[in-house]
């Protein structure tokens, strides 16, 4: 979203309209002439007369705000748990349990410090206020993380990356809108890998 204005400013006829979702859409029912899908299970998901075009992926961090990194002095995966940790209602794989586990610790099932949100906007901004640490994909908080604002405190990757996808109607009659949008997604994202 942050990107969104540089797309409009190149093609200022092109309305664009965002919604969100945790669930894999129904494209014709909803009227959506793309979606961007993530994870594993997005191939499985997309029904047979969709095109469902593979755009990369991104690895998955633990992110905090600076200023609780500085106050906590994270130095192993063990210390994320003397704060809140803040996780998607439906993390999906990429999980803490999985996370700690790929990391050889255990101690993460008598953790009470749980928060859960709906979105992933909802946990940047939980720990962008200094509420805990909680996993995102780096892409997705690339500003913050450039400006400072967060940090990684623990530079370990979830074991699971982010597969990114395009999916659409083969035969829309909005192909060209679709491609100019996909192609200029694309070229966003390989300038942050």
């Amino acid at each position: 979203m942050p990107r969104l204005n540089k797309f409009s400013s190149l093609f200022p006829d092109i309305t664009v309209r965002v919604t969100s979702s945790a669930q894999f859409e129904n494209l014709q029912e909803q009227h959506i002439d793309l979606a961007i899908r993530f994870g594993s299970n997005a191939k499985h998901h997309t029904e047979s007369n969709l095109q469902c075009d593979y755009f990369g992926e991104g690895k998955v961090y633990p992110v905090c705000s600076a200023g609780l990194a500085q106050s906590m002095q994270f130095t192993k995966a063990e210390d994320l748990l003397n704060t809140w940790l803040v996780s998607l209602d439906n993390p999906g794989c990429y999980d803490w349990p999985t996370w700690f586990e790929h990391n050889n610790g255990n101690d993460y099932q008598n953790h009470q410090q749980w928060t859960q949100v709906h979105s992933t906007d909802m946990s940047l901004n939980a720990v962008s206020n200094g509420h805990g640490v909680t996993l995102a994909a780096s892409y997705l908080c690339q500003e913050q993380l450039a400006s400072g604002q967060l940090v990684i405190p623990i530079n370990i990757a979830h074991p699971n990356v982010v597969k990114r996808y395009f999916v659409y109607q083969k035969d829309s009659a909005k192909f060209e809108r679709i491609k100019l949008f996909c192609h200029w997604l694309k070229q966003e994202m390989d300038a942050y890998n």
